[in-house]
């Protein structure tokens, strides 16, 4: 790590908490909080994974009504993260070409398994730093996986295995995990996914992750 690189990514990063206080975007309490984990953090992405929730995130371009008006065109880039709490993205929504996911002491779920895609393959980049991020995708994705790990895990589960058919979507993970996990699993669409069976059957489905 160049020093020179971690010190100009702890200044970006204080002058991006003094701009949020001054806005009452947060408080004073998690203004101090931040200000000393940046200058605990052992690296630039550490540093970014701290105010991630405080960047300006890319928006949704509407292709012109004359192409699809039921169309929205995807974004170039996605950024989520979570600090100290949960970001959960999920449902109908349209898939950007890129996502960058930031975990720092959180939790980010992202289910892809009812969203649009404009393109066959999504980058995900990933900073994960002491948190947890789960990856739903359709069944049938290709997941290709080149995270690197320092003492953290990384793992891919398959529902119905030999039920799986590829389904032409890639999803190209790359990035870091220290001290925390990613998971990808693989899951229907929630109109191809069957109904949940009655009483404790379901309840114990849910509960075993059977079921989500």
């Amino acid at each position: 790590m160049n020093p020179d690189e971690l010190t100009l990514a702890r200044e970006e990063a204080q002058a991006l908490l003094e701009a949020a206080a001054a806005e009452q975007r947060i408080s004073a309490e998690v203004h101090e909080l931040r200000l000393a984990l940046i200058g605990e953090a052992p690296s630039a992405a550490a540093v970014a994974a701290i105010v991630a929730d405080l960047q300006p995130t890319g928006g949704y371009d509407v292709v012109p009504a004359a192409s699809d008006p039921g169309w929205v065109n995807p974004p170039d880039v996605i950024r989520l993260s979570a600090t100290f709490g949960t970001t959960k993205r999920r449902g109908r929504w349209t898939a950007p070409y890129a996502l960058e996911l930031q975990t720092m002491f959180g939790e980010l779920e992202i289910d892809l398994r009812d969203a649009t895609f404009g393109s066959n393959v999504l980058e995900v980049d990933v900073n994960n730093f002491f948190g947890s991020i789960v990856i739903t995708v359709p069944s049938g994705t290709e997941i290709e996986n080149d995270c690197s790990t320092v003492f953290g895990s990384v793992s891919h589960q398959r529902k119905n295995r030999d039920a799986s058919e590829a389904n032409g979507l890639v999803v190209r993970i790359t990035g870091t995990v220290v001290f925390g996990d990613l998971k990808t699993r693989e899951r229907l669409p929630s109109d191809l996914a069957p109904a949940p069976p009655p009483g404790i059957r379901g309840w114990l489905a849910r509960v075993t992750g059977q079921l989500d």
